[in-house]
């Protein structure tokens, strides 16, 4: 895809490009996160019950996403590749994740099966930030989203560093 040479041959350490990339991701996703917040918060009188949370699971999101979007863009050869990512993994995950209804209306093999998506537990916060309500816990799931963010974030770190499939 070639778009990141005119980045690599500018004087940037791989920290800065990660940085760079990174912070454009997170604010690009805060940002339009909050407008969807605020469109929903004209047409229908909803918002957030509890504002902390809803800051820190936005802002855990974006990180976690942003930097699993980083991972993805360097392992991807086209585009076709991301794609995959988006069609196959996250799509899926998100929708059986709890999204339209509790999970606690799920048979018990499959509640069990549930909390193996890392999407539960950040469409659960977000949850508790709206409504107050959450089907696992808070605890944990601020817990896995932080663990998750930090590890993508990590991962993305290391394959910044090492170059994978930034030299041409």
């Amino acid at each position: 895809m070639n778009s990141i040479q005119e980045i690599l041959i500018a004087p940037l350490s791989y920290l800065e490009i990660l940085v760079g990339f990174l912070t454009g991701s997170v604010l690009r996703g805060v940002v339009i996160g909050n407008l969807v917040m605020i469109i929903g918060l004209a047409l229908v009188h909803f918002s957030p019950h509890h504002p902390l949370a809803y800051a820190y699971f936005m802002s855990a999101t974006a990180l976690l996403f942003s930097s699993a979007g980083m991972i993805a863009g360097l392992l991807a050869k086209t585009f076709d590749n991301l794609a995959i990512v988006t069609t196959f993994l996250i799509t899926p995950l998100t929708y059986v994740g709890g999204v339209f209804s509790s999970i606690h209306l799920l048979p018990a093999a499959l509640q069990r099966v549930s909390l193996f998506n890392p999407m539960l537990y950040m469409i659960d916060g977000f949850r508790y930030s709206y409504t107050g309500a959450v089907d696992v816990n808070l605890a944990v799931d601020s817990g896995v989203v932080s663990a998750l963010a930090l590890g993508s974030l990590a991962i993305a770190f290391i394959m910044t560093k090492r170059g994978v499939n930034l030299r041409v």
